[in-house]
């Protein structure tokens, strides 16, 4: 089988980049012959020994922009690219990770799946946007869902990260039908492996992620610490691991806040802090299924975050982490603090956690997708048929 996966950039950036590599990785070790497009290069100043049994190809597009996204104008000229690329390597699938759906609205003549990375309904703090969303569900969703919908209208399956996302789109998707196109998928364990012992956990508290403020808030975890540093835990650090647009301000915040212990490690692999992490902290606005929660978990690291995506109660359930239901970062310093106080319960929650990571390791989730694959596009075929 020959399958394409849809990119922005290659071989680092984000979440949705790294996830693509393990299921590539995994796919190739079960025969399957593997393609990417792409539009742009980004290394993330890291080191990747790239897999020459990868076919990759990188189209002709203008340089990023500031919304990471190529001019409308280039969609045609993408699509032609792309319907050549499929067409000269006799391609059987191709799943799109990032591309924007107006690019495909002529038809690849193959079966084609798209990916949603985020949430699908974003928590509203504001009381009269939360009543006129129980009101009127459907109207207060149209924009936010315009996109989903173009996704959904042009794929043969579109996939989403968490259970509760694609209740929230069958629900209140303009476009949804009774046709059954919706499907989720989690994503797997960056990690394999040996994990951390509880022994080996030291006073740290750990962030990994892009530094961006519109989606990542940073900006609170920084409030957080110094909420933490205030109630007297001086003897415990911060470490921040990424990079971003963001990174400066975030600094400066920092040193007008007079924070102490905390470091800005930068964009580096972040495998040995948390073997040493007691907690992994998430103060998000939005996010799809975060990877970082699951690696975090897989070495006992103990989730505590911010109640702001619905996937959350899948990720942290039987007792793997701590949600906390409110965006005020004083709330989230006193619930970090009951569990730095209570050690008998961050050794059960860094336990449970270590268990629940193993529900996500990379050959169980293939398995999820080399199962959709193969029925996505039997489906395909048997409707050309008729």
């Amino acid at each position: 089988m020959k399958i394409l996966f849809l990119m922005r950039f290659w071989p680092y950036f984000g979440g949705g980049e790294t996830v693509t590599r393990l299921l590539i990785g995994e796919f190739l070790r079960r025969g399957y012959e593997m393609y990417v497009a792409y539009w742009w290069d980004r290394s993330e100043n890291r080191v990747y020994l790239d897999n020459d049994k990868i076919l990759k190809f990188k189209m002709t597009v203008p340089s990023p922009s500031s919304t990471n996204d190529i001019p409308s104008s280039c969609y045609e000229t993408v699509f032609l690219q792309l319907a050549d690329l499929v067409d000269k390597h006799n391609i059987d699938i191709v799943i799109n990770q990032w591309w924007p759906y107006e690019i495909f609205k002529n038809s690849l003549k193959i079966p084609l799946i798209s990916c949603h990375h985020l949430s699908v309904m974003k928590k509203e703090s504001n009381y009269v946007k939360k009543v006129y969303h129980h009101i009127f569900p459907r109207r207060f969703y149209a924009k936010a869902f315009e996109k989903l919908n173009g996704l959904y209208k042009v794929s043969d399956a579109l996939v989403f990260l968490a259970h509760s996302y694609q209740c929230e789109f069958e629900k209140y998707a303009p476009s949804f039908d009774k046709e059954k196109k919706t499907f989720f998928i989690h994503n797997p364990s960056t990690y394999s492996g040996d994990t951390a012992k509880c022994t080996d956990k030291k006073k740290e508290i750990l962030f990994v992620g892009r530094i961006y403020e519109n989606h990542k808030k940073v900006s609170r975890l920084l409030y957080v610490w110094k909420n933490l540093l205030d109630l007297g835990y001086l003897d415990w650090k911060l470490k921040i691991i990424g990079d971003g647009p963001d990174l400066e301000k975030v600094k400066l915040l920092s040193g007008r806040l007079n924070l102490c212990n905390i470091e800005f490690l930068g964009s580096k692999d972040p495998y040995e802090d948390y073997l040493t992490a007691s907690i992994f902290v998430l103060t998000s606005q939005v996010e799809g299924w975060p990877m970082t929660i699951v690696e975090a978990q897989h070495f006992g690291a103990v989730p505590v975050v911010m109640n702001n995506f619905s996937a959350l109660n899948e990720m942290l359930s039987n007792h793997s982490g701590v949600i906390v239901d409110s965006s005020d970062p004083q709330k989230m310093a006193l619930e970090i603090a009951k569990l730095i106080e209570d050690k008998k319960k961050m050794a059960l929650y860094s336990q449970n956690a270590i268990r629940q990571s193993k529900l996500y390791e990379v050959s169980k989730i293939c398995d999820d997708w080399d199962d959709l694959i193969k029925k996505i596009i039997r489906k395909f075929n048997e409707n050309h048929l008729l």
